[in-house]
């Protein structure tokens, strides 16, 4: 598998996408996916900006391997998305620990979110 099918395919399942799932997303057939990921074709212009529009990837991590994974701006959107709700879940958790907020069905709900979102960021940061 050469660099840009491998690198596809990882991108593909770090998101935890089916090919279908993903060629929807871009609007192309599952199969033109497979191909991709098995070098049987190459990329068109129009498939990579499709990409970068989409799924915010880093074009030149895509074809190169260098940088991030995702784009710079995309990375620090993430960024200041955790650190939004970092500061939320810590004020939260405090409304809880002082009676504030009764512990419910909606915090436990609540709290899965919030670690949603953390395993997000955190397999973002980790994305070289």
């Amino acid at each position: 598998m050469s660099l840009f099918g491998k690198r596809l395919s990882k991108f593909r399942k770090f998101l935890e996408l089916s090919q279908k799932e993903f060629a929807d997303r871009l609007n192309v057939h599952q199969v033109t996916i497979a191909r991709y990921e098995t070098n049987k074709i190459k990329p068109t212009s129009e498939f990579m900006e499709r990409l970068v529009d989409v799924y915010n990837i880093n074009a030149n991590w895509l074809l190169t391997g260098k940088g991030e994974m995702f784009t710079e701006e995309y990375s620090a959107k993430v960024d200041a998305d955790f650190q939004e709700s970092l500061d939320w879940m810590i004020e939260f958790c405090h409304k809880v620990e002082s009676g504030e907020i009764e512990q419910t069905l909606e915090v436990e709900e609540t709290l899965k979110s919030i670690a949603k979102i953390t395993k997000i960021a955190t397999k973002q940061g980790g994305s070289k």
